[in-house]
Formats: C-alpha cells, sequence, structure tokens
C-alpha cells in the first residue's frame, strides 16, 4: 500500500510519485471534484477546516494534511478494518496520529472524527428519516493555534472550547507543546481510589463497611494505613510531578491505564496526565455518588482524606 498527495486544484503544484509505503493504518483517498470544492482549500485556518470536515458528514474517520507548498493529503482508515478487540468497525480515529510524527513540510492537520455522537431525540429530518449523526473535528497549525468544532451538514457546527486527548494529539503530531496540567498525581491516585470504592461499593453492597476495607482499595493503601498518612502519601506523590512517572511508563518501568511505553515517551507532561486522570469522572462528582454506597461516617472520612491529600 502506498500513499499519493492529493493535488486539489490547478493552483496547486503536481504531485511526484510516491516514493515509501503508506503508514500503518492509513490510506488516501481520491477526493472528488464536490468534496474538493467543499474544503476551504485556499485557507490555513484552524476553524474553517474544522468546520469544514464536520461539515461534509463523511461517517469515517479522517486525518488531512496541508503541506508548505500547498498539497493536500487526506488519509482514511482501512475499509473493513477491525478494532483491537477484533469487532468489525471503524478503529480509534486518535490512531491516524498516534505515536508519530508529521512530517517538517506540513504546516495543518486536521483530524476528523466520523459519527462521534449518534443523533439526539429532535434531530430527525423530515419525513420521519434518521437525523445526521454529530461529528467533531479538530484542527491545528504548526504555531499552535487550534479549533475544535461539532455539529453536522444539517443543523450546522459549532466552535467549542476546551482541551481533551484529541487536541492534544493532533498537536504532538504537529511536534507542539500541549497545555500545561493543573492537576496531580494526588489527584490522580484519589480518582483511582473512589473509582474502586465505587465499583466495589456497587458490586458488593455492604462489603466496604469499615476504614480498614476502604484504604485497601488505595493505590497506596499498602504503606499507608491511616487516614493522616494516606493523605501525606498522596502529597508527597503530587509533589514529585508527572514527569517521574511518565519516565518509568516510558522505559517499561511501571504500567498505568494501559498505556504502552512508546505513547508515554510520544506525549509531553501535559497530554500524559490528562491521558490518566480524564479516563474518570469528575472527582467532587465522585465523591458525592460515595454516600449512596458506603456508611455516612466512612463516606465523610474518605472525602477529609481526600481533602487532605490535595491540600
Amino acid at each position: 500500500m502506498s500513499s499519493n498527495d492529493q493535488t486539489p486544484n490547478n493552483q496547486f503544484p503536481a504531485v511526484p510519485p510516491p516514493t515509501k509505503p503508506a503508514p500503518a493504518g492509513r490510506r488516501v483517498l481520491p477526493l472528488s471534484p464536490g468534496r474538493q470544492a467543499a474544503l476551504p482549500l485556499s485557507s490555513r485556518s484552524p476553524a474553517a477546516w474544522a468546520a469544514a470536515l464536520v461539515d461534509l458528514g463523511d461517517p469515517r474517520h479522517a486525518l488531512v494534511e496541508i503541506t508548505a507548498s500547498g498539497l493536500l493529503r487526506w488519509w482514511s482508515p482501512q475499509p473493513g478494518r477491525r478494532t483491537a478487540d477484533g469487532q468489525a468497525g471503524s478503529p480509534d480515529p486518535l490512531q491516524l496520529v498516534w505515536c508519530r510524527r508529521a512530517a517538517p513540510d506540513v504546516e495543518l492537520v486536521a483530524l476528523a472524527v466520523g459519527a462521534l455522537v449518534a443523533p439526539g431525540p429532535n434531530s430527525a429530518g423530515t419525513g420521519g428519516e434518521p437525523g445526521a449523526p454529530m461529528c467533531v473535528a479538530v484542527a491545528a497549525t504548526r504555531c499552535g493555534e487550534y479549533a475544535v468544532t461539532v455539529g453536522n451538514w444539517r443543523e450546522g457546527t459549532t466552535t467549542v472550547a476546551g482541551r481533551g486527548a484529541a487536541v492534544d494529539a493532533v498537536l504532538l503530531y504537529l511536534g507542539l507543546s500541549t497545555a500545561p496540567e493543573a492537576r496531580t498525581p494526588a489527584d490522580l491516585v484519589c480518582s483511582m481510589w473512589v473509582d474502586r470504592l465505587l465499583a466495589a461499593g456497587a458490586l458488593h453492597p455492604g462489603r466496604v463497611r469499615t476504614w480498614a476495607d476502604a484504604v485497601r482499595h488505595h493505590p497506596l493503601g499498602a504503606s499507608a494505613p491511616t487516614s493522616m498518612q494516606l493523605s501525606a502519601a498522596s502529597r508527597d506523590l503530587g509533589r514529585f510531578g508527572w514527569d517521574r512517572i511518565r519516565l518509568a511508563v516510558g522505559a517499561g518501568r511501571a504500567e498505568w491505564s494501559e498505556l504502552s511505553p512508546s505513547a508515554a515517551r510520544w506525549m509531553d507532561r501535559g497530554a500524559f496526565a490528562r491521558w490518566l486522570l480524564d479516563r474518570y469522572p469528575d472527582l467532587d462528582d465522585q465523591r458525592l455518588a460515595l454516600r449512596a454506597v458506603l456508611p455516612a461516617r466512612l463516606a465523610t472520612t474518605v472525602g477529609r482524606t481526600i481533602e487532605a491529600s490535595l491540600g
């Protein structure tokens, strides 16, 4: 399988023959004249490209690159490709950029996530037709400007704020730094603890009734059996920061959330932190939910330990 640069229109230079195979999991699709006309080929605006990709309404994931000479590259998952668990369907769209770097001549990158959100109850079309699926696209330039757009061709698009795995992945693909993360590893171990407590309380009601029961679910509980010791150990971990954990994962000396060593080495501090933290719901929401599965006094003690851990 080989990669071809696509020539959007006559104002762009001719494309030389491919000289190397396309990266695994990618193929370059020919663009129809209609699709070319719908793209902002003369623009280098991330917002314009993100909105245009959402407007296309294509259910497939895609990676778009614009080079300094004006060439357009359009990567899309291979047809019939199976997911990691062997199921038919589209692979994770982040795999189009995961652990990779864009070529030096790439000025703009856009990642389209097709049909990310199912149609809402009020998005049905005329005549009872099902509504258009909601799609998301992220676009960024070498200077670090980026945009995230959500919507569809029927209901319009909206540019949204915020950071996440897709934004981080696109910036890393361009070789750029991601935003700093204010939360620390102490937030991570607290989220892991509460998540485990909620799971234990839901699966085995009444089994977590004492502090000794609760502390066994904490990642640091084996070495810090009291509330004061546990909060102190968590604060110490927070002061160490993310680099110590990231370097250990990158060297294969530690495992966190099934993140591979190569992925940890590819990430910077902020992206690594968010990848681990954002796997869990908001910590404040988790703490409120504890009262539904733990005795009231124990839930209060756990909450106070978390507050001391993050203080």
